[in-house]
């Protein structure tokens, strides 16, 4: 799995070519809740394998390299991205496809892994489009089919499992200990996360 990590509080990318930033799947699991750790997590990213969204879904056929398929993905983020690109902030749509070049890497990635699906890039730009967020966000796939968006704050941590048909499964860490998880639609997230500060993750201020 190709973690692709970025400066939390600028718009400077920390380079998938640094070894400290490509994070093992066993690093992955410590902010995660349980059932999410199974598959595979860092600084709370992960993917519970049972999701019903996952429930039923086929690998990819391999009449197809690994490296076609990978490369049909990244060009799925990039139409995707094409309606939401007038919503984002200046810079962020280039620096998006470099990370998803990143994570996409037919040399990083682990053939066991599902492809990421269509519906889930599409949860990932409802959510990073939401008025308030304005900072990027690293990202990693689930190992099941879905993108993983992550925010940290020092040591609290913020991680968006963003499912098809607009819903994310959130899951946060904040310093001290607390942690919680959910799960709604997009359109609501904001407001679920408003009792834990989510200006932390999503200003840059």
């Amino acid at each position: 799995m190709r973690y692709v990590a970025w400066n939390e509080k600028t718009t400077t990318p920390v380079f998938p070519s640094d070894e400290k930033n490509i994070v093992p799947k066993a690093a992955l699991a410590e902010s995660i809740s349980q059932k999410v750790m199974d598959t595979a997590l860092r600084v709370g990213t992960g993917s519970d394998a049972n999701f019903a969204a996952t429930r039923g879904m086929k690998k990819v056929p391999s009449a197809r390299s690994l490296a076609e398929q990978l490369f049909d993905s990244r060009a799925i983020f990039k139409q995707t991205a094409s309606p939401y690109s007038m919503h984002l902030p200046d810079g962020w749509r280039g620096r998006l496809f470099a990370q998803i070049d990143s994570m996409l890497d037919s040399d990083e990635w682990d053939a066991d892994d599902r492809l990421i699906a269509r519906e889930s890039y599409v949860t990932f730009f409802k959510l990073i489009t939401l008025r308030g967020i304005h900072i990027r966000p690293a990202i990693a796939n689930s190992g099941t089919g879905n993108i993983i968006a992550t925010w940290r704050d020092g040591n609290s941590s913020l991680v968006i499992e963003c499912k098809p048909h607009s819903i994310a499964r959130w899951i946060l860490s904040i310093e001290g200990g607390e942690k919680n998880a959910g799960e709604a639609p997009v359109a609501l997230l904001l407001d679920r996360l408003s009792g834990y500060k989510p200006e932390r993750w999503f200003d840059v201020g």
